[in-house]
């Protein structure tokens, strides 16, 4: 059960009777984050573009599960091998 509180109303989500879900596989390998007072803006990119557009997903979310976001981030990275980081300005 997914419950989200907002100055207007509290809505209560039983993720299992949810009979239909759209997903989207989006590959990423440029992201630009972004922040308001109220709420967090991530957008994930591919590049280079393709005919003058770039494919682009913006992912809005509270501050609150952004943080969420980043420990649960954290904890996946710190549990996998270490990668080694290419800088690709070389």
């Amino acid at each position: 059960m997914v419950e989200h509180k907002s100055m207007k109303a509290e809505i209560k989500v039983d993720l299992e009777k949810i009979k239909k879900r759209r997903e989207f596989t989006f590959y990423s390998n440029i992201a630009g984050v972004t922040r308001s007072e109220m709420d967090f803006q991530i957008d994930f990119m591919q590049f280079p573009p393709e005919e003058d557009v770039v494919p682009t997903v913006k992912v809005f979310m509270s501050i609150a599960q952004a943080k969420k976001l980043s420990d649960a981030l954290q904890s996946v990275l710190a549990a996998s091998p270490e990668v080694s980081i290419v800088d690709e300005k070389k």
